[in-house]
């Protein structure tokens, strides 16, 4: 695989909980904590693919604009949280 389509790549939940977790210390605290973590990722995510897609329409005006709020809404794939 190369560098760039690993970097590109959407952790799954296997891969983000298997990073960094200690078998000897599976705790309830452990595990809230990553999902946090995991969910923390996953928007994160989404806000970065929301700035990238989100677009003006043509209402509004140069000092109102108005923001299309579907580019936003449609733009991350909740298909990607696995």
């Amino acid at each position: 695989m190369s560098k760039n389509t690993e970097e590109n790549k959407i952790l799954t939940t296997e891969d983000f909980f298997s990073s960094n977790l200690d078998p000897d210390n599976y705790g309830i605290y452990t595990i809230h904590d990553r999902m946090v973590e995991f969910a923390k990722y996953h928007v994160e995510l989404a806000l970065k693919s929301a700035s990238k897609k989100a677009y003006i329409t043509g209402a509004g005006s140069l000092f109102n604009p108005k923001i299309d709020k579907d580019s936003i809404l449609n733009s991350y794939n909740l298909d990607n949280i696995k």
